[in-house]
Order: C-alpha cells, then structure tokens, then sequence
C-alpha cells in the first residue's frame, strides 16, 4: 500500500486530468472490467477510434459497475453521467464532500436522472481506514451502506486512534438497527475483504495516492473540490453524452 497523503497534498493536486491521460492510465482497467484488449484498432490516438470525449467515455463505462442491486451506488442505472468515487472513511475532504457537495448533486443529478453515483473503497490513510471500509460492505451487506457512511463522516473520528474498531462500528450499527451480529460477522468475511482490495488496486492502477478521487466518464478529479466546478464537470459530461 502507498504511503498515505494528507489532506492538504491532495488538495494541491491538479483539479483535472486530461481526458486522453486517464484512458491511457486506465487501459489494465478496461481489460480488467469490460474483457476488452488492444487489437490495433483502436491504439492509444484519439484521432483514431473517435473523438477525445468518446474514449474517455469508454475509459469511464469501462470502470463503472452500472449494477442495479449495488447497495454502495446511486441513481439510474442507464444514467448517462457515472460519478465513481475512490474514498477514504478517515478522509476529512471526502466528509466534506459527503455532508456539503453530495447531498446537492444527488437533489440536482442524481433524482433527475442525469447522475449515478457509485463509492469504491480507497483506505490509505491507516488501519482504521481498512476497518472502517470493511464496515462500510457490512453495512452494504444490509442495504445500509449510506446511513452508515453518513454516519460515521458526521461523526469526525479521531484519526488512527482505534476510535474506528470493529467493537465501536458494530455498536453504530446497532444504533442504525441493523442485525449487529450479522454485521460482525461480515466485517470479517474474506470475500468482502478482497472486494477492499480490489476497490484500492484499481483507483492505484488509475494513478491515485489520495482522497477524495473521482473518474466522471472517464475524466478523473481529485483532491476537495467547490459543487460548483462538480456541477461544471457533471453538465459538461451530460452534454457530451447527449443528454
């Protein structure tokens, strides 16, 4: 695992990554998910296979999961704007974005049916990141993901200090009623553990060492952003898609 980044490194991030970047970055990604490989068809040019807004497109269909039974996602299935966020539970820009930006793109995107929003887990700030996502797919597991994950963003755990043990997230899930014995035991499942995993691989395989990190059709973010440049990125994406 890569040494974690602070808050402050990812905000100094650049804002956007060109979209021809990502789809060379993302290329294991698009073998990986969509079963696809380079036959020299379609080569690495934009120029090639269709315009620079296409193949970041298919860069972003290729990570997005677009499963209707995802209890970690939200919006229409079919809708044309994937937003997949890679985030960090100890991560005080991705509570940021999850109290304050979030709740507005979903009443503005994601209710009208433009937006869908799905989570994947990028735990690099410590231990109790790891074990903090690994409750986050208990929750899941109970069709609980969001009231957990606002839950525990609401609550501004102190990082790494054990605050986020399994003992503490089983009681919030009591709180939430959820079946904590159920929940314990899936906290420790190993199948759900190397889901984690696989979630951190690929936004490392894409290139990203901090949180939050987007890919919005296939143009990636990063670092804590105004709502205002996600509804710039968002509407832009809309329009390219046509709708």
């Amino acid at each position: 695992m890569p040494a974690a980044s602070s808050p402050s490194s990812a905000r100094a991030r650049p804002l956007l990554v060109p979209a021809l970047a990502l789809v060379v970055v993302v290329a294991l990604a698009i073998a990986a998910f969509a079963g696809t490989s380079d036959d020299g068809d379609g080569g690495g040019d934009a120029g090639a296979g269709g315009t620079e807004a296409d193949d970041a497109r298919a860069a972003g269909e290729a990570l997005a999961h677009r499963d209707p039974d995802d209890p970690r996602a939200l919006g229409d299935v079919d809708a044309p704007v994937v937003m997949i966020e890679w985030s960090d539970f100890q991560c005080p820009f991705c509570a940021s974005f999850a109290l304050e930006t979030m709740p507005d793109l979903v009443e503005e995107y994601v209710e009208a049916g433009v937006l869908r929003f799905e989570w994947r887990d990028f735990p690099v700030l410590g231990e109790d990141s790891f074990t903090a996502a690994m409750a986050g797919r208990a929750a899941a597991e109970q069709d609980a993901f969001f009231e957990l994950h606002d839950e525990i963003f609401e609550r501004e755990f102190e990082r790494n200090t054990g605050e986020l043990s399994v003992e503490s997230l089983t009681e919030l899930a009591g709180d939430l009623g959820l079946d904590t014995g159920r929940f314990e035991q899936d906290m420790q499942d190993p199948e759900l553990e190397q889901a984690v995993r696989t979630d951190l691989q690929t936004g490392q395989q894409i290139g990203f060492t901090g949180t939050p990190a987007f890919v919005i059709n296939g143009r990636s973010m990063v670092g804590g952003q105004p709502t205002d440049t996600f509804r710039q990125v968002i509407e832009q994406a809309a329009e390219e898609a046509g709708a």
